[in-house]
């Protein structure tokens, strides 16, 4: 099949966007707020964030004739790689938010609760 364009990838991202990230800005904000801000789980969730506003600023960039563009399809590729690693990077902390669930550290079911209630309160 035909890589999409890379207008039809910052589309499918823009509407992603909102339901991905909502959590995990919120999960950021509740672990500063708790004084967890410098754990493993908070830097692994601003990464996500970080990369999201990567992918949005060469979005910017490429509209504004700031970036230079590869030939196509090459630049679809690249595009949907620079997508795909936010997408991969939040199933990742999701995952691995999920399997402190049942865990005995009282620590890592913080955690959990913490993403758990991130999710709910949107």
């Amino acid at each position: 099949t035909e890589p999409e364009s890379s207008s039809d990838l910052s589309y499918k991202f823009d509407h992603a966007l909102a339901a991905r990230l909502a959590p995990v800005r919120e999960f950021h904000t509740r672990l500063v707020a708790k004084r967890l801000g410098e754990s493993y789980e908070a830097a692994h969730a601003k990464l996500v964030l970080d990369c999201a506003q990567a992918v949005v600023k060469r979005d910017e960039m490429k509209r504004a004739g700031e970036l230079k563009l590869l030939p196509e399809p090459s630049q679809a590729a690249a595009d949907k790689l620079f997508v795909e690693t936010v997408f991969k990077l939040c199933d990742g902390l999701e995952a691995r938010l999920q399997s402190y669930q049942n865990s005995p550290d009282a620590r890592r079911r913080k955690m959990f609760e913490l993403w758990e209630a991130s999710q709910k309160d949107l």
